[in-house]
C-alpha cells in the first residue's frame, strides 16, 4: 500500500520538474537577441525595422531639402550707376534637392553642405558678370545672388527655412523660418564608437522622392579626408538625391551619420555611398548648434 502511494508522488514531482524546467528558461531575460525597439524580434529584424523607422523616423524626421537660386542683374551705362539700368533680369540659376533630419527642437535640421551651399552659383554669375564687363567697356554691372531654402514633408507641406552654419566637412545646419509652425520631431544622434560592419538603414529623397528608405551595410575600411578626419562608406542601391539623407544604425536606431558622396557603377544597380559618420556630426553640433 505504501509503494502504490509513493510511486505517483515521485512521477508528480518528476513532471512539476520537467514544466519548470520548460517554463523557466522563457521568463530569463534574451541577453542574445534583445528587444532593441518595440515590435524588433532580432537584431537584424529589417522587416520590422523598416517599419519602426518609417513611423518614428521618416515621417515625422526625415525631410526633402530644396534649394533654388536666382541671379538678380542690373547693367548701367555709366560707370557711376546713375539714371535707370538699361538691363534688369532675375534669373534662375537652377536649384538641386537633398534630404535631412531634424535633430533638435526649434525646427533645426542637418543636412549635407554640397545641398544647400550656393557658393558654385555665386562664382558662375561673377564669372559672366566679368566676361559681360569686358565686353562692354564704361558700364556698371550690379549682381545679387539669393537663394531660396524649402523643407517638405512627407505630406508635401513646405516650410521656408534658412542657412544656420556650414561646415568643412560637407555638413549643413539649417533652421526653418518659423519654428513655432514647424511640425518635425528631432530624432537622437548615436554616440557608437565602432559603426564598421554595421547594418543600417538609409533615408533620403532619391531622384525627389521622399522618404524613400534602403538597407546597407557599413564597410570595415574609412576613408581619409583632410586633417586626419575618417569617412565611412556603405554599399547599397542609393542614386543622388540621397545626399544630406539619415544613416540609421539598425539595433539602436538613431542617427549615425549624413550620406555625403555617391558613386555609381555604370550599368550597374550598385553603388557606393561616404557618409560623414556621428563623431564629426556630434562635433559639428557642439560648435554650431545654439544650445537649447
Amino acid at each position: 500500500m505504501k509503494m502504490s502511494i509513493k510511486i505517483p508522488l515521485i512521477v508528480a514531482i518528476l513532471f512539476t520538474i520537467f514544466l519548470l524546467s520548460c517554463v523557466l528558461p522563457l521568463q530569463r531575460p534574451d541577453t542574445t537577441n534583445p528587444y532593441l525597439y518595440p515590435g524588433q524580434q532580432t537584431v537584424l529584424d529589417l522587416d520590422n525595422a523598416h517599419v519602426w523607422a518609417r513611423e518614428h523616423i521618416a515621417n515625422p524626421s526625415s525631410f526633402a531639402v530644396k534649394t533654388q537660386s536666382f541671379a538678380d542683374v542690373q547693367i548701367y551705362d555709366n560707370p557711376e550707376k546713375t539714371g535707370k539700368p538699361r538691363f534688369h533680369v532675375r534669373k534662375s540659376m537652377g536649384g538641386g534637392i537633398g534630404g535631412g533630419t531634424v535633430i533638435a527642437d526649434k525646427g533645426y535640421l542637418l543636412t549635407a553642405k554640397h545641398v544647400v551651399d550656393d557658393a558654385d552659383v555665386v562664382a558662375k554669375v561673377d564669372e559672366i558678370v566679368a566676361d559681360t564687363a569686358k565686353k562692354n567697356p564704361g558700364t556698371f554691372i550690379v549682381s545679387k545672388v539669393s537663394t531660396e531654402y524649402t523643407l517638405t514633408d512627407h505630406t508635401g507641406k513646405d516650410f521656408l527655412a534658412v542657412k544656420v552654419a556650414l561646415g568643412e566637412d560637407d555638413l549643413g545646419l539649417m533652421q526653418a523660418k518659423e519654428p513655432d509652425k514647424f511640425t518635425g520631431t528631432p530624432v537622437k544622434i548615436s554616440r557608437e564608437k565602432n559603426l564598421s560592419d554595421k547594418t543600417v538603414i538609409m533615408i533620403g529623397t532619391p531622384l525627389g522622392i521622399n522618404d524613400v528608405m534602403m538597407d546597407g551595410r557599413v564597410a570595415r575600411e574609412k576613408i581619409m579626408k583632410k586633417e586626419g578626419r575618417a569617412y565611412m562608406y556603405v554599399i547599397a542601391p542609393i542614386v543622388p538625391g540621397n545626399s544630406g539623407g539619415a544613416l540609421i544604425t539598425l539595433g539602436d536606431m538613431m542617427l549615425s551619420g549624413v550620406i555625403t558622396d555617391i558613386t555609381i557603377k555604370m550599368n550597374s544597380l550598385t553603388s557606393i555611398a561616404l557618409f560623414i559618420p556621428n563623431d564629426i556630426i556630434n562635433e559639428f553640433l557642439e560648435k554650431n548648434l545654439p544650445k537649447q
